[in-house]
């Protein structure tokens, strides 16, 4: 899915600013972040796991449960925003690593290999 894979992308884009510790320039894809994890819930109504989706029937099964990883996305996302704005490099490489779990675990438990 595309903002499955842009969201990929700003993950990448985030990591290469913290290398730099260009605090400032993790917010715009942070908040990309922040706003699609909002949006995700919305992206999977009942009856859509036609092929080729790579979304674990897992989510229809336990929405509620999906919905919670994604507003677990959502809080991590905006903690990694509001550490790059406290220009704290290390409360911010902190949130980061949050924000990627937050992905990772909803991928084990939401997403087909």
């Amino acid at each position: 899915m595309d903002r499955f894979s842009q969201n990929k992308d700003n993950l990448k884009v985030i990591k290469a600013h913290l290398a730099e510790d260009n605090l400032v320039a993790i917010i715009p894809p942070a908040e990309q972040i922040r706003d699609w994890a909002k949006q995700m819930p919305d992206y999977f109504p009942a009856g859509s796991n036609a092929k080729p989706s790579e979304a674990s029937p897992e989510i229809w099964v336990d929405f509620s449960g999906f919905e919670r990883a994604a507003a677990a996305n959502y809080q991590a996302a905006n903690e990694l925003i509001l550490a790059a704005q406290s220009g704290n490099a290390t409360a911010t490489r902190d949130a980061f690593k949050a924000t990627a779990a937050t992905c990772k675990s909803c991928h084990k438990s939401f997403r087909l290999d």
